[in-house]
């Protein structure tokens, strides 16, 4: 056995044990309303959490913690995925992530970047992956340097494979097993989230984002078009995840995954607190 075997696990042991209550975690947040999009509900727990991973999601935990937060029954959603990120020229990588990071997006997904744009000196607060022919490769935020930070996706075999599609092109492009972006606010991308809102569109292969790393307004226009807390969340993180062979650590609030995500009184509005890895980065939109 390798020494990287062993120690992953050790780490897979002690996760099972901070899961049942064995051993101390890291962090408790308590009295959570936590929205799955994958049971299509919003149901009360705790969440337990230990280095940059949830360990424990269910009620009443009672476990040693070394810290722990009371959340008084808010809203935890996981962190919005930017599918497809087109960053603005004008702005610093720096202001790219915390622009996104305080509206509750905790990863995006840029194409190549190339050696001309610097990445070692990207400290974002969010997650940065950048996307090439070969697969993902965390470029910033919590485990970039890590063994993990390398992730083989199916998608990018054939490229990003989000583009938006021109209009009347929504359906066409799911008949061929395409993940697709939902148009701007058009009447076509109106059309799709009616769909979506009275189950004649399955919502699974459908993605919302901006490009500019802030999904949250999409997110709140969803709702606003009848569409249910659970499926908005999984237009706007579970499915990006899984487009892109992430959703075993990104897109839920679950075991196993990075503790990224994000606590809120209004899906629709600027969170209370926003968490990557496990590290609180964003209150109200501002620094911690």
């Amino acid at each position: 056995m390798t020494d990287a075997i062993r120690d992953r696990v050790r780490t897979m042991t002690r996760e099972i044990e901070t899961a049942r209550g064995q051993h101390r975690a890291d962090l408790v947040l308590r009295d959570c309303q936590v929205i799955s999009p994958y049971s299509n509900e919003i149901h009360p727990a705790d969440i337990v959490v230990l280095g940059r991973r949830i360990v424990a999601v269910r009620p009443d935990f009672d476990g040693p913690a070394a810290r722990e937060e009371d959340c008084a029954g808010l809203f935890a959603a996981p962190g919005l995925v930017e599918p497809h990120l087109l960053p603005d020229q004008g702005l610093t990588w720096a202001e790219v992530g915390w622009n996104a990071v305080r509206t509750g997006t905790t990863a995006v997904v840029t194409p190549e970047l190339g050696p001309a744009d610097g990445i070692a000196r990207f400290d974002l607060p969010c997650r940065l992956f950048e996307a090439t022919g070969h697969g993902l490769t965390q470029r910033s935020g919590p485990s970039a340097d890590s063994a993990e930070n390398s992730v083989q996706s199916a998608a990018t075999a054939h490229g990003l494979g989000m583009a938006r599609v021109p209009g009347g092109s929504v359906r066409s492009a799911l008949r061929m097993g395409r993940t697709v972006l939902i148009p701007d606010r058009d009447a076509e991308g109106a059309e799709v989230l009616a769909g979506i809102a009275d189950g004649t569109l399955d919502a699974r292969h459908l993605c919302l984002g901006t490009g500019s790393g802030r999904v949250l307004p999409e997110v709140a226009h969803a709702l606003a078009a009848g569409i249910s807390a659970p499926t908005a969340l999984q237009l706007g993180s579970l499915n990006a995840a899984t487009h892109y062979g992430l959703d075993h650590l990104l897109g839920s609030i679950a075991p196993g995954r990075w503790a990224d995500f994000f606590l809120t009184e209004d899906l629709g509005t600027v969170p209370a607190r926003v968490y990557v890895g496990g590290v609180l980065v964003a209150e109200n939109g501002n620094r911690p």
